[in-house]
């Protein structure tokens, strides 16, 4: 199955991010169900300097594997919080209210890397790719999520912290959207039912990042890079599953 990507991105000089060059690992998710990553330590496969375990609250199966990077120098709370985001789409299968974690577990098939869109000492945006398959279901569905950390404050950043939510967005969205995507996508994109109807895409933009039941209620999230900040909105199946749009710096107000 050819899963299609399309980018949303929209830019933003407050985050601004200078690599420093920081090395992640890959870490995967307990191979069965019965191991957590608290029974084990994560070793640096750089250093063999083993770090100490994390905690995780969620069960998984040896179906389920997401890979996250873990960073010695930035301390425990900021590695939890990476490891959290990574796994929120476990989270809000326990929250859809139609299957019990256990039988997620028993059921589910997904499987997600993770791509460093930026970084310095002071913020870091990561993006997290993939599939999931509940098993029963007609396909697969493509999935990315993302979770951009303020290194100082210890906290998530959501877009609206950083880009004013306004009519001047929504304007810079669509023409980005009739140059950046396909002409099915676009005529999607701005149907009334769907991204044309402003009122129904603040709403969506408003609630990017969201934590618990906005993760699987909305799943539109962003990222940023030194010149743009990803927004990354749902779409049907048979477009993709998502779209990412890109939009110029100077074409959005910034916090």
């Amino acid at each position: 199955m050819k899963k299609i990507q399309i980018a949303v991105i929209v830019v933003i000089g407050l985050f601004l991010f200078g690599c420093s060059g920081q090395e992640s690992y890959t870490v995967p998710v307990a191979e069965s169900a019965s191991e957590t990553a608290t029974s084990r330590h994560i070793t640096s496969k750089a250093t063999q300097q083993t770090l100490p375990p994390f905690d995780i609250n969620l069960v998984s199966s040896d179906k389920i594997k997401i890979d996250y990077p873990i960073f010695p120098t930035y301390g425990v709370d900021v590695n939890k919080m990476i490891k959290t985001e990574a796994l929120r789409p476990l989270e809000a299968y326990s929250l859809i209210g139609f299957h019990t974690l256990e039988e997620v577990n028993a059921r589910l098939l997904m499987e997600a890397s993770y791509e460093i869109k930026h970084e310095t000492k002071d913020c870091i945006s990561i993006a997290f790719s993939g599939l999931e398959y509940l098993e029963g279901s007609a396909y697969p569905v493509g999935m990315f999520y993302t979770v951009n950390i303020d290194l100082v404050a210890v906290k998530k950043i959501r877009l609206a912290d950083r880009v004013v939510i306004d009519d001047n967005l929504m304007s810079a969205l669509y023409r980005a959207a009739e140059k950046q995507l396909t002409s099915s996508q676009y005529e999607y994109y701005i149907r009334e039912d769907n991204y044309g109807d402003k009122g129904k895409l603040m709403l969506y933009l408003n609630s990017a990042d969201a934590d618990g039941e906005g993760f699987e209620n909305y799943r539109v999230f962003s990222y940023f890079t030194p010149n743009v900040v990803g927004i990354v909105l749902p779409i049907i199946h048979a477009l993709g599953d998502y779209l990412i749009i890109e939009v110029p710096i100077d074409e959005v107000s910034l916090r």
